[in-house]
């Protein structure tokens, strides 16, 4: 079955910010640098989104996005692939492990530049450990390319490399100093210096970032008895839409322990006091667990579900130790047959979820013919999209991106000019989420923004209000007093101009000469059924 979006929480924003970029290439970003300034400092998570933006330059922007989309469910067990033959040739049927977990949490989350970003460490672990005996300069120009890449792409699988570097690092010296004395443990420590020279351009990129963003201040904690379960579990990395994933998260974590137990066996009964450098695999799978289990739930500067990222780290880690150890070849048979059928009932029990947010999405964009061409929109949202019986997700809250991108318009709700992490940031003079939210989750259900306080700004121009669910928006929600003030302000300064077919979404045009103008040109020529025939301002 094909499925014309996926769609993601953050997936339609990264899409209208990665316009932003090819607007200003192509000479027509006037309206977004109204409001946006363009930041100097080589912030991670920017190489995605600059290859979504030069990919909207030849392709039409859905299809950007489902390009990177598709790279990376190739890229994930390639790059484990990669990684386990780095360990030890033969063993590539433990590959099978990145089926399941490769539609993640974070990933349909639309954390796409931390998605991409584990492929890159993976790939990157697995080149330094082909050379970590030996690496000389050239290896280890190669390795510092792919870890500042790494950067670029996500900070957290960056500091993950920095982990199994100082973990390997650590472990290869100990071993050299309970075998050989210090003389032995200081060569091990010379032939390992030029990998660990070659990542201090991007080490003091990020020791910058996290001194200048509040990034390594942490803000909130999860409850840790059940942040412990959810990393023990998998279920805090991988469930995502329905409370069947639960049982698919354990019976994978239930196989991984077997197939541990099964081949720490193997190991001890082989050589039960001798140490060898694949062990360090292993104590960088603990070390992740530890990780995962302590980190934050999020940082001072507004990153987020920072366990939910970490949580599969250990599980890679894992599969190498296992790639090193081996197996019994039942042990073998049984990883590769639960992992199958456990990205099958994934797909099975995530399915229906999929299908109906994608008919949402097609819905959506057919709007967008009756917009006018580089105008200011925001979503208000009156009910929320079902994402499953767990909805740990809450998607379909903010995809005026989709619009922006096909209109070359400017989503001012984008999140990604809050954030530090990202290519540019809001004007504080023009800033949306100062200026024009009442409250700081104005953006959710029920809405709370005041259209006319925004009037107030040098730009605070709101061109377009698309409103969703209001056929699904419950009583309570349309009596709260934001609803009831954006009502009044869309009565008094707006006029309707599009609907989509079951009413999922409505868009509210401002009431000028000129937009009108240009918004009932378009409406004319796209001859689109959603386009209403709206009455003069």
């Amino acid at each position: 079955m094909a499925i014309p979006r996926f769609v993601t929480v953050d997936g339609a924003t990264h899409v209208g910010s990665a316009a932003v970029i090819r607007d200003v290439l192509q000479g027509a970003g006037a309206v977004h640098l109204r409001y946006l300034d363009f930041t100097a400092f080589p912030a991670p998570n920017i190489l995605p989104a600059i290859g979504l933006a030069l990919a909207t330059l030849v392709l039409e922007p859905a299809a950007s996005e489902k390009l990177l989309q598709i790279a990376y469910v190739i890229l994930m067990p390639l790059a484990l692939l990669y990684a386990l033959r780095s360990v030890r040739a033969g063993r590539d049927w433990l590959a099978i492990l990145a089926v399941p977990l490769t539609f993640t949490f974070a990933f349909q989350y639309g954390f796409y530049d931390f998605s991409v970003g584990v492929g890159l460490f993976l790939v990157a672990a697995g080149f330094l450990w082909r050379h970590r005996t030996a690496p000389g300069w050239r290896a280890a120009t190669v390795f510092g390319t792919l870890a500042f890449l790494l950067y670029l792409t996500h900070v957290v699988p960056f500091l993950n490399l920095l982990v199994f570097g100082g973990v390997v690092a650590t472990w290869r010296a100990t071993s050299a100093l309970i075998a050989g004395g210090p003389r032995a443990a200081a060569g091990v420590v010379a032939k390992m210096l030029p990998l660990a020279i070659s990542t201090l351009p991007s080490v003091v990129l990020a020791a910058a970032f996290f001194l200048t963003t509040d990034s390594a201040v942490p803000d909130k904690y999860l409850a840790l008895p059940l942040q412990i379960i959810g990393v023990l579990g998998l279920g805090l990395g991988l469930v995502t839409t329905d409370r069947l994933e639960i049982l698919v998260a354990v019976g994978l974590a239930v196989t991984l322990l077997v197939m541990f137990v099964d081949a720490l066996g193997r190991r001890l009964r082989e050589s039960p006091r001798a140490t060898s450098d694949e062990d360090a695999l292993l104590v960088y799978a603990v070390v992740a667990v530890l990780i995962a289990c302590l980190a934050p739930g999020s940082v001072a500067s507004g990153g987020s579900y920072i366990p939910e990222r970490l949580a599969l780290f250990p599980v890679y880690g894992l599969a190498l130790w296992l790639a090193a150890a081996g197996l019994r070849p039942w042990a073998a048979r049984l990883g590769g047959l639960v992992w199958l059928t456990a990205a099958a009932a994934l797909l099975v029990v995530r399915l229906p979820t999929t299908v109906r947010l994608s008919d949402a999405a097609v819905e959506y964009e057919a709007v967008a013919p009756c917009i006018a061409l580089q105008s200011t929109m925001i979503q208000v949202n009156l009910a929320r999209l079902s994402a499953g019986s767990l909805a740990r997700t809450d998607p379909f809250t903010s995809e005026t991106g989709r619009i922006a991108a096909v209109t070359r318009g400017h989503d001012l709700g984008s999140f990604e000019g809050t954030f530090p992490f990202f290519l540019f940031r809001n004007k504080p003079v023009n800033d949306p989420t100062r200026w024009l939210l009442t409250r700081p989750d104005g953006f959710g259900v029920p809405p709370g923004v005041d259209l006319a306080r925004y009037l107030a700004r040098p730009d605070g121009t709101v061109d377009y209000v698309l409103v969703v669910g209001r056929p699904m928006a419950s009583p309570e929600t349309l009596a709260d007093s934001g609803s009831v003030l954006l009502r009044d302000q869309l009565a008094h300064g707006y006029r309707l101009v599009a609907r989509s077919a079951s009413g999922l979404l409505e868009a509210w045009e401002r009431m000028s000469t000129s937009l009108a103008t240009a918004g009932d040109a378009r409406r004319r020529i796209a001859g689109s059924s959603a386009c209403l025939q709206a009455a003069a301002p």
